[in-house]
């Protein structure tokens, strides 16, 4: 039987410190029927062409993506998990964003913002690959460009397919966003002697 929700995180060896840590507050957290895929290269493919890799692999029902450097709330899996319950194709929350830190401006991802749009009060985003979607609906539309998130949301805007949701009313996921250290941060590959193995938990899979 095919996971509820497989949670896909692209990454590479520089970032293995955040990744643990990611990792760690999940295994606090886990719940049966979750599963969390990894795609460490050592800046072979695109940022672009690992989350393509991941969704195209994905077998769950609901996938979403986290970044190796996000955090979420303690009780970030139940609560999303339950969400699930009723079959929307999308779990809506707010985010707690910060750059450097530095709290920003509050973030909601809901289908109710009608698109993106960035205020100096709030930024406010409908179809965000943090969220869980339907992995059917999710695999309609390619990852493309340098940043991905956008273009992939904007197409599946345009195709018209995600239209229930679950909205939770609190920051779920933690943002933490660094332009000093981010996926298009200009770097070398890792030495061989550098690269530490992936934690090992039962419900961690590797995409090679």
């Amino acid at each position: 039987m095919p996971p509820r929700w497989q949670i896909l995180i692209p990454t590479i060896p520089h970032r293995h410190a955040k990744l643990s840590g990611l990792l760690r507050q999940l295994d606090a957290q886990m719940q049966l029927g979750v599963q969390v895929v990894v795609y460490r290269d050592n800046l072979e493919t695109s940022y672009a062409g690992k989350l393509q890799a991941l969704m195209d692999a994905a077998t769950g029902v609901y996938v979403s993506v986290l970044s190796d450097d996000d955090g979420v709330c303690p009780d970030f899996l139940p609560r999303v998990y339950a969400a699930m319950d009723s079959g929307p194709d999308q779990v809506g929350f707010r985010v707690r964003y910060t750059e450097a830190g530095v709290r920003q401006q509050p973030v909601i991802h809901s289908l109710t913002c009608g698109g993106w749009s960035d205020g100096a009060a709030e930024l406010r985003r409908d179809i965000m690959y943090f969220n869980p979607v339907r992995r059917e609906l999710a695999q309609r539309a390619r990852f493309r460009g340098p940043y991905c998130d956008a273009e992939w949301a904007e197409d599946l805007r345009a195709l018209g397919c995600i239209q229930t949701e679950v909205f939770i009313d609190a920051e779920m996921l933690y943002y933490q966003r660094d332009a000093a250290d981010n996926f298009h941060t200009p770097r070398q590959p890792a030495a061989a002697g550098q690269i530490l193995p992936l934690p090992r938990y039962c419900w961690l899979a590797e995409l090679r």
